[in-house]
């Protein structure tokens, strides 16, 4: 996914509104990128709302390179005591995680 810049996003006169639903599946598509990609899954054997750990899908190691896609993708950092079920109990919940932390119409870098 390449970097998205702010001309990309929808307005509509409502402030904020359309951009911060189009940021979170802009965030939601570049994570679920990295994990079909890196933990060889099919999108759609991903429930967006179930835990990716209790499901299969990853390991504690998975998650780790979930963080650190999360910090470098994002450029964000992710402080040990957010790494919790709130945070990261599913793909939902951490695309609301990314979105808290960042919480600014930041560009998303492109994967490497």
């Amino acid at each position: 996914m390449g970097s998205v810049n702010s001309g990309d996003r929808p307005d509509n006169g409502a402030e904020g509104t359309n951009t911060i639903v189009f940021r979170k599946k802009e965030i939601q598509e570049a994570l679920l990128e990295f994990i079909t990609r890196n933990f060889m899954v099919e999108r759609s054997d991903i429930k967006l709302d179930l835990s990716m750990i209790d499901e299969g899908i990853i390991d504690s190691f998975g998650l780790v390179e979930i963080v650190t896609f999360m910090e470098t993708t994002f450029d964000m950092e992710v402080a040990d005591d957010d790494m919790n079920r709130d945070n990261f109990g599913s793909v939902l919940k951490i695309v609301d995680y990314i979105h808290r932390q960042t919480d600014t119409d930041i560009p998303i870098r492109a994967a490497t």
